[in-house]
């Protein structure tokens, strides 16, 4: 989702909004998915 967003911005522009976006939704995700999967819900 991050890297779809992060390309549309490249094409659009450049629209930093929208890269700043696709950045902080990079950085939640991989956040979430190492919270995910030292609890347990994530592939071992």
């Amino acid at each position: 989702m991050a890297f779809v967003l992060g390309a549309v911005a490249a094409i659009t522009g450049p629209n930093w909004t929208l890269i700043w976006i696709a950045t902080g939704l990079l950085v939640v995700s991989l956040v979430v998915g190492g919270v995910l999967r030292k609890i347990g819900y994530g592939q071992a």
